[in-house]
């Protein structure tokens, strides 16, 4: 990987949907498909902050232009400038909801795809606070809101849920109801209520999953800040704040040497430090008390109650 890594000028990655070569040279072809395939491996296994720029690179596969390039080579010097970060384990590290329990976030843009229309969905799933599994990818189909695109992601998650805990009832950590952190209020009403609306009625039938997975018990959806979604960094470029305050918690990183924090005194010379990383501040908190507050699973009749 490192003998792709070589000076560039800068690039967005929010331009690169422009009219790409007919006829590209062979020699740029096999060179940018080489760069897109070591990037797509470190993506997959241990890289989820790249997770979303290889998957825009990834499709011009067949047509790449310089442009595409010096994105590539943008990503590459962004891994060589931190190449400490991967997915840790802490020992003794529980998460935000005790040992060896399962939540997950999901989230998705709104037509970003200036070729398709399509939007650009992503989740990834967490135990102990560590990710074990994500993904960053166009969604298949073209859809008409916000609401929709969340509603069809949040599908997605609920797959994806259903194999990890599995997987880890099988290894015998048996899993409790499992939340999934979504910032869209529409697509968690669509998946509480199973009635057909002016929006939602032309949603096709597989997308409902989510909606079964919430009436045994097996998901919960719940709503979180959109700031505090760390699926946020699937869907859309951020700017750095945001998006170094997400790579901590993509990577379990240590909130006591990289939170940020605030500090005021008052007129008795009192010092208060305020944490403002995701880890230490409210974030955390406010997870632990939606936890306590899961209901009895969903039946039924407790749909037909209203």
């Amino acid at each position: 990987i490192v003998q792709f890594i070589t000076n560039a000028d800068g690039c967005k990655i929010r331009n690169l949907a422009r009219r790409q070569d007919e006829n590209p040279d062979p020699a740029l072809l096999k060179l940018y498909q080489s760069m897109i395939g070591s990037l797509i491996y470190l993506a997959v296994w241990t890289r989820p902050d790249i997770a979303y720029a290889v998957n825009v690179l990834a499709r011009y596969m067949a047509k790449p232009t310089m442009q595409l390039i010096t994105a590539a080579k943008r990503i590459f010097r962004y891994l060589r400038g931190t190449p400490s970060r991967g997915i840790h384990f802490p020992i003794g590290n529980t998460g935000p909801f005790g040992k060896h329990v399962l939540y997950a976030y999901a989230d998705a843009s709104d037509s970003d795809c200036k070729i398709t229309a399509r939007s650009t969905g992503g989740h990834i799933l967490f135990v102990n606070g560590a990710p074990i599994a994500w993904k960053s990818g166009r969604q298949p189909l073209v859809t008409l809101s916000s609401a929709e695109s969340e509603y069809v992601q949040a599908t997605a998650a609920c797959t994806e849920i259903i194999y990890v805990r599995s997987l880890l009832e099988r290894a015998g950590l048996g899993q409790a109801t499992t939340i999934l952190y979504d910032d869209n209020q529409a697509a968690i009403e669509m998946s509480k209520k199973p009635c057909h609306r002016q929006r939602s009625k032309h949603i096709r039938r597989r997308f409902h999953f989510v909606r079964d997975c919430c009436l045994d018990g097996t998901v919960k959806l719940v709503h979180v800040r959109t700031d505090w979604n760390a699926a946020d960094a699937f869907t859309k470029p951020l700017p750095e704040q945001p998006f170094n305050r997400l790579t901590r918690v993509l990577h379990n990183e240590s909130a006591a040497t990289d939170a940020a924090e605030t500090t005021t005194t008052d007129g008795a010379g009192t010092t208060t430090i305020e944490a403002q990383g995701f880890e230490n501040g409210g974030a955390l908190r406010w997870m632990r008390d939606q936890r306590s507050k899961i209901e009895v699973p969903h039946t039924p009749e407790a749909y037909a109650r209203g």
